[in-house]
């Protein structure tokens, strides 16, 4: 008898958690868990693995799912397979999502392709900053918990969002 996936993911949050304390280093689960995570909180049906380009798909809409544990630090590389919109799943010290950024690749792309950090250029990842930065915030810099029940308008070409449960396309 098989469990399923989210028990799996359970123990494996454990396990990630017990392992950092132990080493100081992450296990390497949490863009996966970051993926069932966005799926489980926004109703993403989640691709198959190594599809090319995105993790997830909504509406006709695909989304490339980048996962981090804390606030700091950069995201993973950006595929340049076909995908609509990035999410960045910020996770808390238990794994589980506690914030969640949309942006339109249009805005990531340029992002990654601004002149300035060859780094950046070649690694094709960004700042987890830039990443909020292009999602755009309130001016005294606070942000919608992902769990909030405020809607805010589906995205738009051209628009990133913080979002919610409610407002994807």
């Amino acid at each position: 008898m098989s469990r399923d996936v989210i028990s799996i993911l359970k123990d494996v949050k454990a396990l990630a958690r017990e392992y950092y304390e132990a080493t100081g280093k992450p296990l390497g689960a949490t863009g996966e868990i970051a993926e069932y995570e966005a799926a489980k909180i926004l109703g993403l049906e989640l691709t198959t693995a190594r599809e090319h380009g995105h993790d997830a798909k909504k509406n006709g809409f695909t989304f490339q799912i980048k996962g981090r544990r804390g606030a700091n630090g950069q995201t993973g590389k950006f595929g340049n397979g076909p995908w609509d919109y990035a999410l960045l799943i910020l996770l808390d010290d238990n794994f589980d999502a506690e914030e969640i950024y949309l942006a339109d690749r249009a805005s990531v792309v340029a992002a990654l392709d601004a002149p300035g950090s060859r780094g950046r250029n070649e690694r094709r990842s960004l700042a987890i900053s830039k990443f909020k930065s292009l999602a755009g915030g309130n001016p005294n810099g606070t942000w919608l918990a992902a769990h909030s029940a405020a809607p805010l308008a589906p995205p738009l070409p051209g628009l990133a969002r913080r979002l919610t449960p409610h407002c994807l396309p």
